[in-house]
């Protein structure tokens, strides 16, 4: 069974920014997960980060919506960052700069 590496990115959340400033509106996140296929590999890539989001450590945080995950990109990994990566992190963004972005 393959390994694959999945770049999501999330929007919809809402975390108040503890340096006072804009809200959390999203986050870019890794997991490495084992599957049959791509799609396979964004469907637990996506469960994975939703069970934090939902029930796990960040749920309290959030006083937004759930996170509306899309797969950004899926590269093959090996067996290696499999047993190593942590599947844990996340890159986050405030409205301000999701609005910058998009410009």
């Amino acid at each position: 069974m393959p390994y694959y590496r999945v770049l999501l990115e999330a929007g919809g959340i809402k975390v108040p920014n503890l340096s006072d400033g804009p809200p959390i509106v999203g986050f870019f996140t890794t997991r490495v997960v084992r599957s049959d296929s791509v799609p396979e590999a964004e469907q637990k890539a996506k469960a994975m980060v939703l069970a934090d989001w939902t029930t796990g450590e960040y749920a309290a945080s959030n006083v937004g919506g759930k996170p509306e995950l899309k797969a950004d990109r899926v590269y093959g990994s090996n067996w290696w960052q499999y047993l190593w990566f942590k599947n844990n992190g996340h890159v986050f963004f405030t409205a301000d700069e999701n609005a910058e972005q998009n410009k």
